[in-house]
């Protein structure tokens, strides 16, 4: 099993982002998807894989492509993608890199879909959230198994948010 912590959209809250590698030590990715606003150098990116936001001014890159036991992941924040608009730009790009996992940010909003095939996390911020999930701000940690992703959502405070299908479970497209 691969087990990964999501996070995006911090706004200079270093601490939330100590606070989460504390908990969840042993994981085997930690994905940060922008808008960190603290620098390449910060000790946490050294953990962290982590792409630029539009309100990150470092040496992050755009995007991520990163390939794990078969799966590919695309890791972006959205905004060069228009996420706010809709997510056609951001699953083509994907279809084009054919990746089976989307990581993105910029909206705040916690989403998860599938899409052709595709699975899109948007895990919210952890710091600014811009949703009625919860005022607390979002991460998920994504659960890989042979079969299945698991994705669960979780508040600011560690607390499993109380939504109707938490964990999410969706079949793998195991080819």
């Amino acid at each position: 099993m691969m087990k990964i912590l999501i996070c995006s959209d911090t706004h200079g809250d270093e601490e939330i982002l100590l606070e989460k590698l504390s908990k969840y030590p042993d994981f085997d990715h930690y994905f940060y998807l922008g808008d960190s606003e603290l620098a390449e150098t910060n000790l946490l990116f050294e953990k962290f894989i982590a792409v630029s936001g539009n309100m990150d001014y470092g040496e992050f890159p755009a995007t991520k492509l990163i390939s794990d036991q078969g799966i590919k992941f695309f890791l972006t924040h959205g905004h060069l993608f228009g996420v706010n608009s809709g997510l056609q730009r951001l699953v083509s790009e994907a279809q084009k890199l054919e990746a089976n996992i989307v990581c993105y940010g910029h909206t705040h909003q916690l989403s998860i879909r599938s899409i052709d095939g595709i699975l899109f996390i948007n895990p919210g911020s952890i710091s600014q959230p811009r949703n009625f999930i919860s005022e607390r701000g979002t991460y998920v940690i994504l659960e890989i198994t042979e079969t299945e992703y698991l994705i669960y959502c979780y508040n600011r405070k560690d607390q499993l948010l109380d939504i109707e299908k938490n964990p999410l479970i969706v079949k793998r497209n195991n080819e």
